[in-house]
């Protein structure tokens, strides 16, 4: 089944907020739960403490472990050590004053199940929104994440705010079948 995303909004509400990240849902909330739904509310966990330790390793210029969060075909694509080099290039050449890099509260998990009945991964939807200080005013970007964690384990990011839905499914084969279209997306200054 898949599902239209083009009418999801971004419903941050401040009790979700900590100084700097989206407070992942309390693992109390697992009691009693079996199969899929437990499954379901363990993702939405680990891809909220994921994104969350992602963003923070960006906006600390931690770049050897932020390429460990991008998608293994963009890496693969470019080299880790390139991808490195050119990172930490840009983030020099581009200093920013983060005051908040916030993803969430994700907005879709769904697990993709292949013809035989196999679990093929877990993908998540989230908004994305980055505030830098620049010459004393406050400026935002936002945007969308997708999340793809193959093994219930580790998760992989994708900012698709820049990308076309037809390059999204191309990286992710999968996440068509979860999405007809993907939620509009621009950036907001």
């Amino acid at each position: 089944m898949t599902s239209d995303s083009s009418a999801l909004k971004s419903n941050l509400n401040e009790e979700w907020l900590s100084s700097d990240s989206i407070i992942p849902i309390p693992k109390e909330q697992l009691a009693g739960l079996t199969g899929f739904k437990k499954d379901s509310l363990l993702m939405r966990i680990k891809f909220q403490e994921e994104v969350n330790a992602m963003n923070r390793v960006f906006k600390n210029s931690d770049f050897k472990t932020f390429v460990k969060f991008m998608h293994p075909a963009i890496v693969k694509k470019q080299g880790k050590s390139a991808l490195i080099a050119d990172l930490k290039e840009d983030r020099k050449r581009h200093p920013m004053n983060f005051k908040s890099i916030i993803s969430g509260p994700l907005l879709d998990v769904a697990d993709v199940i292949d013809e035989k009945g196999n679990s093929s991964g877990w993908y998540c939807l989230l908004p994305h929104r980055t505030t830098i200080v620049k010459d004393g005013q406050d400026m935002r970007a936002e945007g969308y994440l997708v999340g793809y964690s193959p093994d219930m384990e580790k998760c992989y990011f994708v900012d698709i705010t820049r990308i076309p839905d037809e390059k999204v499914f191309y990286l992710m084969p999968d996440l068509k079948y979860i999405y007809e279209r993907l939620p509009k997306r621009d950036l907001i200054p």
